[in-house]
């Protein structure tokens, strides 16, 4: 897992870095999370570039306003 901060959350993501691929994102549905696609993106990672990631609130990205100030 790799995270990344954006508008001050902290969002996690997998990229198989494959750069001679082309990219595929993976973005999950509602009430679900990237682990969920674990699957889809083992069996497209040779023949991709795939970038999964947990949208905010879900998986291991943090939620919206449950960080102290």
């Amino acid at each position: 897992m790799q995270t990344f901060r954006h508008r001050g959350l902290q969002i996690a993501y997998e990229d198989t870095v494959n750069p001679n691929r082309p990219p595929l994102v993976l973005i999950h549905g509602w009430l679900s999370k990237r682990a969920d696609l674990a699957a889809v993106a083992r069996a497209l990672r040779t023949s991709h570039r795939v970038v999964s990631i947990d949208l905010p609130g879900h998986g291991e990205s943090e939620v919206p306003g449950t960080r102290a100030a």
